[in-house]
């Protein structure tokens, strides 16, 4: 969803940090995106709910008890364009099983196919 985020609206210059991502076994990966988590985690900005669906690990994120002491370093207007940001991917791909999702990104950005073991 982050990479999709970026990809749809990074150039706009709104949306804060950006990841460089590369073809991985399931879609782009970034490893600065999975050390960044885990550091808010650590702190608290966010948890991480992992839930068991059909065999597969769904990774569920939302804020934390700390959330509110570090979104307060941005201005409103930051966090209200990139929450406004991920609510539009959010509508358009939460439901999407990973799969369709994959298939979209894969044919939206073909370079992040090429190490896919789909």
């Amino acid at each position: 969803m982050v990479f999709l985020i970026q990809q749809q609206f990074g150039d706009t210059d709104e949306l804060p940090g950006e990841y460089s991502y590369i073809p991985y076994d399931y879609g782009p990966f970034a490893k600065k995106l999975y050390d960044d988590l885990d550091f808010l985690e650590e702190r608290g900005v966010i948890t991480e709910n992992r839930v068991t669906m059909d065999d597969k690990v769904v990774y569920y994120y939302s804020l934390g008890q700390n959330a509110d002491e570090y979104l307060n370093n941005w201005s409103s207007d930051e966090v209200d364009r990139v929450l406004d940001m991920a609510e539009h991917i959010k509508d358009q791909f939460n439901e999407v099983p990973l799969p369709s999702l994959l298939d979209y990104v894969y044919s939206e950005y073909p370079e992040y196919a090429e190490n896919s073991v789909l």
